[in-house]
């Protein structure tokens, strides 16, 4: 009989905490917001993100303070930049990643205590 090898489901990068843990499902950040049609979070740092958004014309400063509060709910004091687009960019298989880390836990601890 064949063995599987492998079985490859959605990939998704996890968000690094002020304390190193890693959170996942980061993209929930958006549930409930009716004027944001696509959102991605970006993690630069421990504690600087870049939200990158597909909005509808309606989408506003009271959406933007919520999302930045959901943001400080979860990590406490971070700097957010937001970043609004006609679409975001799409992977090979036309799907884009909800959450991208240029941080990990490994390389990020020692930058961690200098950020807070």
């Amino acid at each position: 009989m064949p063995v599987i090898q492998e079985i490859i489901g959605r990939l998704e990068d996890t968000i690094v905490g002020p304390d190193g843990q890693e959170l996942v499902r980061f993209h929930g950040i958006f549930v409930g917001l009716n004027n944001v049609r696509e959102g991605q979070i970006v993690q630069k740092t421990i504690n600087k993100f870049l939200v990158r958004l597909v909005v509808e014309p309606e989408f506003g400063d009271s959406e933007k303070l919520e999302i930045f509060n959901r943001f400080e709910q979860r990590l406490g004091k971070i700097d957010l930049e937001f970043v609004f687009l006609d679409q975001i960019e799409r992977t090979e298989r036309g799907k884009f990643r909800a959450v991208i880390s240029e941080v990990s836990e490994r390389d990020d601890t020692s930058r961690m205590k200098e950020e807070k």
